[in-house]
């Protein structure tokens, strides 16, 4: 029986008492080496976290909630599906006297993972502890949640992480603080700054005068510069369907590129690349996968044989993403031009 399966049992028998726990977390530290007393100090992983903060809240042992979340927690921080563990993690927040458990608590929600993972990354830093201090009643719980996620990297890809992000960061903020998360803002990648811009609009208008909307037409206008160009852009190719992918790039294979940006549906690397062995060829793909398909789509399949290959057979969803996304820029550049009456002034902020 696996470690999750294990907890997820005895979860089962809920409410399970402190010394129950304290043993169960003893005989899967050993059996599963877990946690500081083995060599390579591994961290449970996220479900099993998920359950065991469960039993903590039944227990009502701060001493054993502050060893589990030091010891045995992994750091959340880009965790893929780090989502799922939040409501337990604000229930633990609102049952345990926060002294007792902030600095293990604030380390997990504040600290980038350290766990090696292919998938998605999950929520930021700074979007977990904004998650939490949203929701939790303790003011000095909420202060030094806030007060950690303005010092974090600004990774906020949601309206609901901006709109808190403005209530709790901005909103309250003095000029000196408010200046550098402005600064911070300016600094993003302009594809991600709609959010940014859609909530701040809700808060702020012309009438403002303490510079916030200076700051929002600033962002506005960066926004806006970068909707038209992508808006030229996607425009050039043909509305109705092909197999062409015009901005497909892969320097290293420009068969392949070539192929991608072409009309043909379909190819194989038999006659462009060769592999070592069928590993060497799934190796490829899964690279590829992670490196070059943002501006493509399609699946790839490994081939045995005396030579391996790779097909590539190209999918729709590149095309009808960018169809998708043309509509998207396009609505929302005229409603920012209507918003800010055309081409925003550059704020001035000494």
């Amino acid at each position: 029986m696996s470690a999750e399966l294990a907890v997820e049992e005895l979860l089962s028998r809920r409410p399970v008492d402190a010394s129950t726990l304290r043993w169960f977390l003893d005989a899967v530290s050993a059996r599963y080496a877990l946690g500081p007393s083995n060599r390579v100090a591994r961290k449970a992983s996220l479900r099993f976290s998920r359950s065991f903060c469960e039993l903590l809240l039944d227990a009502s042992d701060a001493d054993l909630a502050k060893r589990f979340f030091r010891d045995y927690c992994p750091r959340l921080g880009n965790l893929h599906g780090n989502d799922t563990i939040i409501p337990v993690i604000i229930k633990v927040v609102k049952a345990f006297a926060w002294g007792d458990v902030d600095e293990a608590l604030l380390d997990v929600l504040g600290n980038r993972t350290g766990m090696f993972q292919y998938e998605t990354p999950g929520d930021s830093e700074m979007e977990l502890l904004l998650q939490v201090a949203d929701a939790v009643d303790d003011a000095g719980a909420r202060q030094d949640l806030i007060k950690m996620a303005a010092g974090k990297d600004l990774k906020l890809r949601t309206f609901n992480d901006v709109d808190m992000f403005w209530k709790h960061v901005i909103l309250p903020s003095d000029a000196q603080v408010f200046k550098a998360m402005a600064d911070k803002i300016l600094k993003k990648e302009p594809s991600e700054l709609g959010p940014f811009v859609e909530c701040f609009s809700k808060y702020v208008d012309k009438r403002d005068t303490t510079g916030k909307f200076a700051v929002l037409e600033e962002i506005a206008s960066k926004r806006m510069g970068w909707l038209k160009e992508e808006i030229e852009r996607l425009d050039k190719f043909d509305k109705t369907f092909s197999w062409k992918m015009p901005y497909a790039e892969d320097p290293e294979n420009p068969a392949i590129e070539e192929f991608l940006r072409g009309p043909e549906e379909s190819m194989t690397t038999e006659d462009v690349k060769k592999f070592a062995d069928i590993h060497d060829a799934k190796e490829f793909i899964n690279s590829y996968k992670e490196e070059n398909l943002y501006e493509a789509s399609c699946n790839m399949q490994a081939v045995d044989g005396d030579e391996p290959f790779v097909t590539i057979t190209k999918t729709r969803e590149w095309f009808d993403n960018a169809q998708n996304k043309l509509a998207r820029y396009r609505d929302e550049l005229a409603k920012l031009t209507e918003h800010f009456n055309g081409p925003p002034k550059k704020a001035r902020r000494d």
